[in-house]
């Protein structure tokens, strides 16, 4: 079974990634966007791709990532929308396959990145320096992402670029600029049980449209202290289109299952956190072999809370 194929195999069902969260009842659903406002949010993602050929031959890779991000609003327009800039403040990379050394990155790391991951150095370094701007709308959709030409260039020549296409490298911004950013559904006053859609779909040049399908349910409101938390069930779906222009190789999706928790305080008018686990049973063929595997992932993002100052920068306010 050719790595290729085992990768993009792991790399096409990463689609939870773009996956968004949340919801209310008796409350305005949306998002409070407020000029100067900071939200620090951490994503951890862990995928775990087991394939097997044969009784005597398997395959496995996982990997762990890490990112941490801060959201500034800059302006607020007239319908309730606000232009915002985006930062990536950390980013740690943990990957693990047969017959290859790991692939160990940390931003902060003070050891210099060995083998694979220093390769992936000058597209990280980029990430950090750059900040993407764009605007969200009160329900958090993401509009008007601009990219920087220097990172649009780099993130097509990386791994993704090259595998994918450059339509899969601009959207792994769109999803990096949404992490953190719930789907509501209209502002209007909900109750229990209220159900909504979202789907997110990438053209990958290998597969064809692949789409994420989330549906959302709103299961409860949870009081602590003085705020409010919607808590909300989200069921996830993964469609692969496999193009006909590839018919050579495949992947299919036999089975799948979904599970998890999106916490978002209505209060403050945010994400507070969430939790999605996804568990899936796949066939790929690659020139007439055949491999059934299991791909388990978690996708958790929870806020930060605000950095404590020092003494002396409190001081100085």
């Amino acid at each position: 079974m050719p790595k290729r194929l085992a990768m993009l195999a792991f790399c096409a069902l990463s689609l939870l990634s773009a996956i968004g969260q949340t919801c209310a009842q008796n409350v305005p659903l949306q998002w409070k966007l407020v000029a100067g406002d900071r939200q620090s949010y951490r994503m951890k993602q862990e995928a775990h791709l087991d394939l097997r050929l044969g009784a005597d031959n398997r395959m496995q890779t996982s990997m762990r990532r890490v990112l941490d991000l801060r959201r500034t609003i800059q302006d607020i327009y007239a319908d309730g929308s606000a232009q915002f800039s985006l930062e990536v403040l950390r980013v740690q990379l943990t990957v693990e396959g047969p017959d290859e050394q790991p692939v160990q990155y940390d931003s902060q790391a003070s050891e210099e990145p060995r083998g694979f991951a220093a390769t992936l150095t000058p597209l990280f370094q980029t990430l950090l320096e750059t900040k993407l701007a764009g605007t969200i709308t009160p329900s958090g959709e993401i509009t008007d992402l601009q990219i920087p030409e220097k990172l649009a260039l780099i993130l097509a020549q990386g791994p993704t670029g090259k595998t994918f296409g450059k339509t899969a490298s601009a959207n792994d911004l769109t999803m990096l600029a949404s992490l953190g950013l719930t789907p509501l559904p209209s502002p209007e006053k909900l109750s229990i049980g209220h159900l909504w859609q979202q789907s997110q779909t990438i053209a990958i040049a290998p597969l064809g449209p692949c789409t994420a399908s989330t549906t959302y349910q709103l299961e409860k409101i949870r009081t602590q202290l003085s705020s409010k938390f919607a808590i909300v069930r989200p069921d996830v779906t993964v469609t692969l289109g496999n193009s006909s222009e590839h018919e050579e190789s495949s992947v299919a999706i036999d089975e799948q299952s979904s599970s998890g928790e999106i916490v978002f305080d209505l209060t403050a008018g945010r994400l507070e956190s969430s939790q999605i686990e996804q568990k899936i049973t796949l066939r790929t063929r690659s020139e007439g072999s055949e491999a059934i595997g299991t791909l388990d992932q978690l996708l958790e993002i929870h806020r930060l809370p605000p950095a404590k100052k020092s003494p002396s920068t409190a001081a100085k306010e």
